[in-house]
């Protein structure tokens, strides 16, 4: 959501909360100054523990960054930061600060963009997910990967999603019919993902 529809937004919020009788005004204070607040504490929280995490490292000039490329990635980080309720997404996205800051961005802002928007949409078990197949020396069956919180839907659904985002290939395996047919694939991480991977996760 763009920054003035996150305001309108807020606005219509606002108003609606206002109309509830007698505590609705109070409760909109409450609500949205506790709400600003808690954004506010969690992006202050990422950048003290990422100037603390950089202490010590010679990090290049901003002068070597494409700087309206940089600055660009930041504002999103820190919106996504401000936004993310999920405390492994929170230090996925501080651990994406400082690898923009170390490496300079010299003609790669359209694959880290990208990699920052595939990695506000993964979910706690697709990132879960890549990682173990990364860690796998041979092809992985779809359907022989099991978790103990999932149903093995939940599993394949992942992986469609994660092949969608080109982090994956799937390739047949085998093709059975009736009963509990379909389509068995062996999934490999593609080398995107495999960049993806070592950019945003390692």
């Amino acid at each position: 959501m763009k920054e003035n529809e996150k305001q309108d937004y807020d606005i219509v919020i606002n108003g609606a909360m206002q109309l509830i009788p007698y505590v609705g005004s109070s409760l909109a204070t409450l609500y949205f100054g506790r709400k600003q607040e808690k954004r506010f504490k969690k992006l202050e929280q990422t950048i003290k523990e990422l100037a603390q995490e950089l202490q010590g490292i010679k990090l290049p000039s901003i002068k070597l960054h494409n700087q309206e490329e940089l600055l660009s990635l930041v504002e999103q980080l820190n919106d996504k930061i401000e936004n993310e309720y999920i405390e492994q997404k929170r230090l996925l996205y501080k651990n994406f600060y400082k690898k923009i800051l170390i490496s300079p961005n010299i003609n790669n802002y359209d694959e880290r963009k990208m990699f920052l928007d595939i990695l506000e949409k993964l979910t706690p078990l697709q990132l879960e997910l890549l990682t173990y197949l990364i860690q796998q020396t041979q092809p992985t069956v779809d359907i022989s990967i099991e978790h103990p919180k999932y149903p093995q839907a939940t599993i394949l659904g992942s992986l469609a999603q994660l092949k969608n985002y080109g982090l994956i290939k799937g390739f047949v395996n085998s093709i059975s019919i009736g009963g509990t047919g379909g389509i068995q694939e062996n999934i490999v991480v593609s080398d995107f993902g495999r960049s993806f991977h070592n950019f945003c996760i390692l």
